[in-house]
């Protein structure tokens, strides 16, 4: 699974955007914790993510 993380700034104003491979298994319709290692940009307020791709095996 891709994930995509995004970081804002106090103002919403989007600083950067970055991509990270999570190799793990997720059953459907599951809630699953993980933890990803983010690299950090100064003036972050915010962050948020989306699964960018995904596939099923």
């Amino acid at each position: 699974m891709i994930i995509e993380v995004i970081f804002y700034s106090k103002t919403d104003s989007e600083i950067a955007r970055e991509k990270y491979t999570i190799y793990d298994f997720f059953a459907p319709n599951t809630n699953m914790e993980f933890k990803l290692k983010v690299n950090n940009y100064s003036n972050v307020t915010a962050i948020g993510w989306d699964v960018v791709n995904a596939t099923v095996n």
